[in-house]
């Protein structure tokens, strides 16, 4: 079950790959699910997860877009 799943990124540091690539698979394993993917300032750890997720798992035309584009 996916059910409370955290994925812990500390304060103040970039999110390692793998912790990246765990979330992303998750995002992608589960479809159907809702997420809420959070940090405490919300502008940098929640946002890398769901772009890479973008990048990696989106439509064409999005895979096809740069970071800075889909930001």
């Amino acid at each position: 079950s996916i059910e409370h799943t955290l994925i812990e990124a500390p304060d103040f540091e970039g999110v390692k790959p793998k912790l990246i690539d765990r979330a992303v698979q998750l995002l992608k394993n589960n479809p159907k699910a809702k997420f809420y993917i959070h940090c405490k300032a919300g502008r940098g750890r929640s946002v890398t997860i769901v772009l890479c997720h973008l990048k990696k798992n989106g439509t064409e035309e999005v895979k096809s877009k740069t970071k800075e584009e889909i930001y």
